[in-house]
C-alpha cells in the first residue's frame, strides 16, 4: 500500500476569495472613514461660525451695532487672528480675487470681538478652495454692509462643489465657479 500525502496550504482560489473579502471589507472602512472626517469637519465648522456670530451678536448687544472693519478693508474681514502664508496666499489673507487679495485679518474687528469673548476661535481648519473664475478663499469671512449701518452684515464660509446643505446659514451654489457659500445674516 502506498501512502497518499496531502499538500499542505492554500489553493488559489482559497487565496483569491480571502484578498477580495479583504478588499471589499477596506472598502467600505474607507467610505465610512471619509464620511465621518466630512461630518466631522462640518461639526468643527458649525462650532466656529456659531461662536463668531455669537460673539458679534453679544457686541451689538453692547455697543448698538455690529464691528467696523478699519480703514482699507472695504467691508470683507478675515475673522481669526492670523494666516499663514502658504496655497498662494499672503500672510493673514482669506480671499483672493483675480490673483490680488481681496480681504485680510483685520485688528479693530478682531480687538471689539475680544472686548465680548477673550479669546477668539481659530479659523485656520476651514479648508481653502478654488472657484473656477480663480477666486480663492479661506476660513470665515465677515462681510460689513456700511451703508445699512452694518445691519445687512454677514458671516460667509465656503465649500468646493454642490455642497447639498450648509451646517449653518444660507446655501448658494454658484454653478460658474463650483462652489457654495454659506452665509448667516447678522441681525438680531
Amino acid at each position: 500500500m502506498g501512502i497518499i500525502r496531502r499538500k499542505e496550504g492554500f489553493t488559489i482560489v482559497e487565496l483569491l476569495i480571502v484578498i477580495v473579502v479583504i478588499a471589499i471589507l477596506a472598502a467600505i472602512t474607507i467610505v465610512a472613514y471619509n464620511g465621518i472626517q466630512a461630518r466631522a469637519r462640518d461639526a468643527k465648522v458649525s462650532a466656529l461660525v456659531r461662536d463668531y456670530a455669537q460673539k458679534f451678536k453679544l457686541y451689538k448687544v453692547d455697543n448698538g451695532n455690529f464691528p467696523v472693519p478699519g480703514i482699507g478693508a472695504g467691508g470683507i474681514t478675515c475673522l481669526g487672528e492670523t494666516y499663514s502664508a502658504s496655497d498662494g496666499f499672503a500672510l493673514n489673507s482669506c480671499y483672493i480675487v483675480s490673483g490680488s487679495s481681496a480681504a485680510n485679518v483685520d485688528a479693530p474687528v478682531n480687538t471689539a470681538l475680544k472686548t465680548v469673548g477673550g479669546q477668539l476661535p481659530s479659523t485656520t481648519d476651514i479648508t481653502p478652495i478654488e472657484g473656477n473664475d480663480g477666486r480663492k478663499v479661506r476660513g470665515l469671512i465677515y462681510v460689513h454692509d456700511a451703508p445699512s449701518g452694518g445691519l445687512d452684515s454677514k458671516l460667509q464660509y465656503f465649500y468646493a462643489g454642490d455642497k447639498s446643505t450648509c451646517p449653518l446659514g444660507i446655501k448658494s451654489h454658484d454653478p460658474a465657479t463650483n462652489t457654495t457659500s454659506c452665509t448667516i445674516m447678522l441681525k438680531i
